[in-house]
């Protein structure tokens, strides 16, 4: 018996009845084939071809489901169609933002797709030696990583990190847990090494506390976005490694490899050098200013930005990779602001490190609970990563 070799979905109908249907083969015949939603079946078995049922999404809860498909030979013998998961945002009118994201997530190459729109997402992730995709808790044992319902881009949620008062909890460097994110499942991980190109993008929202609070009174540094790193299992700071960082509160695009240096800037982060590149050829300076700088990216506040890298890596210790950045505000196209080609990318020291992780959530380097902080808040939506190039979001 060969197993269901395809199974295709259309997500939107002008209904909320959407057609699902799949190919199967054998060397004899088909018997059935039996739909599946969250591994129970939909609807009865389909006995001839073409395999194909229609589902009415109000039936299911709003959030991620996975589509199955299940075919049976004349001897019994039975083929199992790979898992394809869905949003069901049933609001009385279809959301194309979430359409768009679902394309983009179905494009060839993607290797992870996370929207945040289901809660069962939110609890905290066990197994695959502690690496395992999915939320970890924070230096308190908890986690302050939640799904919200009201500020996202698309779908049903996002995801919102909540760093608590320094008055109630004194900031360390992980004060709000984290989003491990494989690039691939648990334990059979895709590596970006020397000679490979890694894509991912995301969206980021950050209140004003997260901007016009000086967060190097408790941490000396600033918070960072996000960390890719490799190889897993194993600390961050090892092997391959580059960061996204607010260095030093300036409130601009600022990012780094290999544990702090060289910094992703011209001139291998000497000064004088630009810091963001590109389209915006923003200038380091000592006094500061980038915010009113026109050639300078700020971040907003309470606004989603996109984001989105592609990083070619070339041979380790060799100037021959190349980073590249583009941020985008709503309704707006995407622009570089980090454009480095001949750039030199340094491992941990073996040649076969490789990029196969990333974290995301606001890290302090150096936070020691010293110094109070207001709350603040840092919001990410519509992560993809993948091994070919990926549309911009239309919305």
């Amino acid at each position: 018996m060969r197993p269901v070799s395809r199974t295709t979905l259309q997500i939107w109908r002008p209904s909320a009845t959407v057609s699902v249907s799949a190919n199967a083969s054998d060397n004899a015949s088909v018997s059935s084939v039996q739909f599946l939603l969250d591994g129970a079946n939909l609807g009865a078995p389909v006995t001839t071809a073409p395999y194909t049922i229609s589902w009415d999404t109000t039936t299911a809860a709003n959030g991620s489901h996975v589509l199955g498909a299940t075919a049976i030979d004349p001897s019994g013998n039975v083929g199992n169609a790979t898992g394809v998961t869905v949003t069901v945002s049933n609001s009385g009118t279809p959301d194309p933002a979430l359409a768009d994201f679902q394309a983009r997530c179905a494009a060839t190459g993607v290797i992870v797709c996370e929207g945040w729109d289901d809660p069962s997402r939110f609890t905290l992730a066990t197994g695959a030696g502690g690496y395992a995709t999915g939320m970890h808790p924070a230096d308190d044992g908890t986690s302050h990583g939640t799904m919200d319902t009201t500020n996202k881009v698309s779908g049903a949620g996002a995801l919102k990190f909540t760093i608590n008062a320094g008055s109630v909890t004194p900031l360390t460097t992980n004060p709000t847990g984290f989003w491990f994110a494989g690039f691939g499942p648990d334990g059979n991980v895709k590596s970006f090494a020397q000679n490979s190109t890694l894509y991912f993008q995301f969206r980021l929202r950050l209140d004003p506390n997260m901007l016009n609070y000086d967060w190097t009174q408790v941490s000396g540094q600033g918070w960072k976005v996000f960390i890719a790193y490799g190889p897993i299992p194993g600390p961050s700071c090892t092997g391959a490694q580059f960061v996204q960082e607010n260095s030093y509160q300036t409130n601009v695009f600022t990012a780094y490899t290999s544990c702090g240096t060289p910094g992703l800037e011209t001139n291998n982060g000497v000064p004088p050098m630009l810091i963001e590149q590109g389209d915006y050829n923003c200038p380091y300076s000592s006094s500061g200013g980038y915010a009113s700088n026109p050639n300078c990216f700020a971040y907003p506040s309470n606004t989603w930005i996109t984001e989105y890298w592609v990083v070619q890596i070339g041979t380790w210790g060799q100037p021959n990779s190349h980073f590249t950045a583009y941020v985008g505000l709503p309704g707006q196209a995407l622009k570089r602001v980090i454009d480095l080609p001949n750039f030199t990318f340094n491992a941990g020291g073996a040649s076969n490190d490789a990029l196969n992780a990333l974290i995301l959530q606001p890290y302090f380097s150096g936070a020691t609970g010293a110094r109070t902080n207001p709350q603040a808040t840092m919001w990410f939506d519509e992560l993809i990563i993948s091994s070919q190039p990926i549309a911009a979001p239309k919305f």
